[in-house]
Order: structure tokens, then sequence, then C-alpha cells
């Protein structure tokens, strides 16, 4: 969406029009531009409040944003370029219960207990007490009930999701490995040994480290 072209026509909200109205359409958020041409973001009536969004650079100026979101979210759930505010607006759209809504609260869920504890701004008390982080937790009591029993090699996190066990892992690896000097155990994962760092939020920024030249017996 060109901006001189959206100053110039000045489109007028289509829900104020059928309410006989001429509130007039604003550019309140822009997330992806090139130039003068808008590829993603957002256009806000001042007068009721509506928003519509911008994607691929085409202006979504409909009476019924809701039920455009809903004949589309096949498609617009297959995506994974969506910019945040853009998501945002399209899954308030598709309303409660819908696949879009349930697929980003799953993911938010998710990311937060793997991640959460790791969130600079300050936490927020969640209802029941909840705090994030159970995965690592997890994952130090089960290496824990090991009592430091564990086999000469690599370690491999076989479904290593967002990748906090991983993550969490190689911080045992790391001590391990400075303690193997004295005859512990010795194991690799993320970190200085140059092990996986791999999850299905990462999977862009995997490292693999040379292969073993033989794998531990069972």
């Amino acid at each position: 969406m060109r901006i001189t072209h959206f100053e110039t026509l000045r489109p007028v909200c289509p829900v104020c029009r059928l309410n006989g109205l001429e509130g007039r359409l604003k550019l309140t958020t822009i997330e992806a531009e090139t130039g003068e041409d808008v590829q993603s973001g957002i256009l806000s009536c001042a007068l009721c409040g509506s928003e519509f969004p911008i994607l691929d650079g085409m202006p979504v100026i409909v009476p019924e944003v809701r039920r455009f979101v809903q004949d589309n979210l096949f498609y617009l759930m297959a995506r994974t370029d969506l910019t945040p505010a853009v998501e945002s607006l399209l899954g308030d759209a598709a309303g409660p219960g819908s696949g879009l809504e349930s697929i980003r609260q799953h993911v938010s869920s998710y990311a937060w207990d793997h991640w959460g504890d790791h969130d600079p701004a300050a936490f927020t008390p969640v209802p029941g007490g909840g705090v994030p982080g159970a995965v690592s937790r997890n994952l130090a009591g089960a290496l824990d009930m090991l009592d430091g029993d564990l086999p000469e090699g690599p370690v491999l996190d076989i479904g290593c999701a967002a990748g906090r066990t991983v993550t969490a892992a190689s911080t045992t690896a790391c001590a391990a490995s400075a303690s193997s000097t004295t005859g512990g155990p010795t194991t690799s994962a993320t970190g200085p040994k140059g092990a996986v760092t791999c999850g299905s939020a990462m999977r862009s920024r995997c490292r693999f480290p040379p292969a073993p030249s033989r794998l531990p017996s069972a």
C-alpha cells in the first residue's frame, strides 16, 4: 500500500459508512515497509475504533474483518511470515475457539513455560501460581536422580521442542566436562563443546558437531 495513494484517496471506514458516518482511516501501525510501500501494518478508524490489517501490501478494508479472517483462516494459519501486530489482530478477529486462537494460546503457553524465566520484563503472576521454567526444573530433577551416573559421550536430546532442555543440558554438560579431569563423567550438549543447539523454534540456527568416532553402548 503506497502511503501517497492512501493519503490522496483518504478511504472512509466501511463500518462507519454502514452506519451513515464518515470516519476516515488512519495508518496507525507500520511493521514492514519498502520505501513508501507499506507491506504489513494496521489501519484504524478513530471514530468507531475498527482496525483493518495490511497483508502483503494490500489493505483489507471490508465491513466485516472477522468474516474475512474466518473465510480465509486456512490460508492465514499456513503462513509463517505474519508480523506480530497483524497476527494479533487476525487472532482477535478469528474469535475465541478458532483454530488460529487455539494455536496461538498453545504456542504462547509452551514458549512461556520453556523460556518465560529468561524474560527481562518483570514476571507477572498467573492464575494458579504457575512459574515458568518447569521443563528445566524437571530435567534437573531427572539428572539428580541419576546421581552423576551418566555414560561417556555426547548427549542427544530427541524431541527437544523449543530448545530449553538442550540449553539446560549444556549447563550440566559443561560442568561435567570440567570435572572430567578428576574422573567425573564427560557429556556433550550445547555450548563450548559445539554440540547441537536445535528445536522447533530455532531450526534455522542449528549447529551440529563432528560425528563421534564411536557411539556409546546402550
